[in-house]
C-alpha cells in the first residue's frame, strides 16, 4: 500500500488537449486519480442521471438514451477528484513488480542462457535449436534492484550472436 503524496496535473498531447491528473505515490510510482461521476439530465423526462468513470451512457428509466446538460468532472479541480492527498491506495506497478519477482524466483535458472536489457525491460532467453537464432524468449521482467540481484552474473548488454 502506498500513500498519495502529490497530484500532478497536465494536458494530453493530442489535437484536443484534455486535462488529466495523476497521483504521485510514496513508493515512487504514479497512478490515475478517481473522479466524481458525470452528471446529466434525461432529455425525455428530465430526471437526473449519473454515470461513473468508465461506464457508457445508459438508457433512462423512461426509455430515453439522450442526456442533456452534461456536467463532466474536471481533473484539475480538487472538488471533482475523489482521490485526495494522504489517501492510501494499492500501487498496481508495485504489485506487478512483486508478481514478476515471484515468477523469477520460481524459474529454473539453469534454463536461462542469457538476458538482455532493452526498452526498459530485462528479457530472459533459453537455448532453442529449432530457432534461427538458437534462442527463444522465456519472458521479461522490470529492471528493479531485486530482479537484477536475482539475475546477477547473467545480465548482458548484447546477445551471444551480437557478441561474436
Amino acid at each position: 500500500m502506498s500513500t498519495v503524496t502529490a497530484i500532478q496535473e497536465g494536458f494530453s498531447n493530442s489535437a484536443l488537449r484534455m486535462p488529466y491528473a495523476l497521483a504521485e505515490l510514496s513508493c515512487g510510482h504514479v497512478a490515475g486519480v478517481r473522479l466524481r461521476d458525470t452528471r446529466g439530465v434525461c432529455c425525455g423526462c428530465g430526471a437526473g442521471l449519473s454515470y461513473s468513470q468508465g461506464s457508457s451512457f445508459q438508457r433512462c428509466a423512461c426509455g430515453t438514451w439522450m442526456a442533456g446538460n452534461i456536467n463532466s468532472p474536471n481533473p484539475h479541480k480538487a472538488e471533482d477528484r475523489l482521490t485526495k492527498m494522504g489517501d492510501v491506495m494499492e500501487c498496481e506497478r508495485c504489485a506487478a513488480e512483486a508478481a514478476q519477482l515471484e515468477w523469477l524466483r520460481a524459474l529454473d535458472m539453469s534454463t536461462v542462457h542469457h538476458t538482455r536489457e532493452r526498452y526498459g525491460s530485462i528479457y530472459l532467453y533459453r537455448l532453442e535449436p529449432t530457432s534461427p537464432s538458437n534462442f527463444m524468449l522465456i519472458g521479461s521482467v522490470a529492471p528493479t534492484p531485486a530482479n537484477e540481484a536475482l539475475l546477477r552474473g547473467r545480465l548482458a548488454p548484447l546477445s551471444p550472436t551480437e557478441q561474436a
